[in-house]
């Protein structure tokens, strides 16, 4: 039986941040907040806010198929 190996979780530095390839993802700047506690959160807006993301996921795959 094949045995599984987990990574470790890498804690960037604000200077890891500035070499990095690809920008910091926004949700990644909100969960950052929400843990320092920091920001708020009213979680019936965001859960509007993240299934409109996934109807307009769904609409532009849908537009891709076709």
């Amino acid at each position: 039986m094949p045995t599984t190996t987990l990574k470790q979780a890498k804690i960037l530095t604000p200077a890891d941040l500035e070499t990095m390839r690809y920008p910091v993802p926004q949700s990644w700047l909100d969960v950052a907040g929400i843990l320092k506690g920091n920001k708020k959160v009213n979680a019936l807006a965001y859960q509007k806010q993240i299934r409109k993301g996934w109807g307009k996921r769904l609409s532009k795959l849908e537009r891709l198929v076709k």
